[in-house]
């Protein structure tokens, strides 16, 4: 796609709501490069071959940054961290309405499985409200309510 269509594949998915993990290929193509890779594997010749390559390519890489140049690897590292920002807000909704009427992190970990580390990344965006004082006073009502019950079931 990057090199008969001059457009990246995270482009292309982006560009038409995909997901990240969709093919851009079909199942029979897909298939049928499966198949025809496995064939070529199991041709001892080719398979050395292959091989010898790796071995060499590995050998002229050792000791460099792989050939990732400084800015590809800035550009990497803004992509990533864009893609980051996008991730948060997108959850940002989620874990806003679980902290407004739940109150605690913990809520947002066993609601959605976020870490608290994320959700405390998307208050600090500004995107939630999360007061760690109201939190506790709810997590000591919460365990002082939870013991009357055990205490009412056991007695």
């Amino acid at each position: 796609m990057r090199h008969k269509h001059k457009v990246a594949p995270d482009d292309y998915r982006e560009e038409f709501g995909m997901l990240r993990a969709t093919p851009l290929i079909d199942d029979d193509l897909s298939e049928h490069l499966s198949a025809a890779a496995k064939r070529r594997l199991l041709d001892d010749e080719y398979k050395a071959e292959v091989q010898s390559r790796c071995r060499d390519n590995a050998t002229a890489l050792k000791g460099t940054s792989h050939g990732m140049t400084r800015a590809g690897k800035a550009a990497l590292a803004k992509r990533n961290t864009e893609a980051n920002v996008e991730y948060l807000r997108k959850q940002a909704p989620k874990v806003a309405k679980i902290l407004r009427d739940k109150k605690t992190l913990l809520d947002v970990v066993r609601d959605i499985g976020m870490s608290a580390v994320t959700a405390k990344k998307i208050v600090a965006m500004g995107e939630a409200s999360y007061s760690k004082k109201i939190a506790l006073v709810v997590g000591t009502q919460r365990r002082v309510a939870s013991r009357l019950r055990n205490r009412g079931a056991a007695g």
